[in-house]
């Protein structure tokens, strides 16, 4: 039986170096995202900036975090 042929997305995660690459920046894309907005917000009300950057850090991790972190993955393979 023939192996199938991995898709792109399953390429930048198909090492444990890249997983690992792929496990961080996830989750760091998120961290940023939800300062920057808390740090964006802040002047206004802290408590408000701070429950918002929360909830923007669990949306975006929900919902993006997983197509940002194969852009930069696939950039990083592209420059290596």
């Amino acid at each position: 039986m023939a192996k199938r042929k991995l898709s792109y997305s399953q390429y930048l995660t198909s090492t444990p170096k890249k997983k690992a690459l792929y496990f961080y920046v996830k989750r760091g894309v998120s961290f940023l995202i939800a300062v920057g907005v808390w740090a964006w917000l802040k002047p206004i009300n802290l408590y408000l900036a701070l429950v918002v950057g929360v909830i923007v850090f669990f949306v975006v991790y929900r919902f993006i975090a997983h197509y940002l972190a194969l852009m930069i993955c696939a950039a990083e393979d592209m420059m290596s």
